[in-house]
């Protein structure tokens, strides 16, 4: 049975924690699309997009679940 006809197109919802570094890399950092959030660039970066602490692996964890954090807060 084809349910083709049945399913829904959901419109995917983008989000920028960092819109000029996101735009220069061709990446949103996440996307909404119906119920599922998928999350990509979760890097230990600046606003400008430049790495830091860099050799701290723990500082770089701590930066990346921030972000992350952030994201989460954003879809609610």
């Amino acid at each position: 049975m084809d349910n083709s006809a049945e399913q829904k197109t959901e419109t995917p919802e983008y989000f920028s924690l960092r819109p000029e570094t996101e735009k220069a890399f061709g990446y949103s950092h996440a996307v909404k699309i119906g119920n599922d959030i998928l999350i990509s660039g979760a890097v230990s970066m600046d606003d400008a997009g430049k790495p830091t602490a860099v050799g701290d692996l723990a500082q770089q964890m701590k930066k990346c679940y921030s972000d992350l954090d952030k994201v989460l807060k954003h879809y609610g």
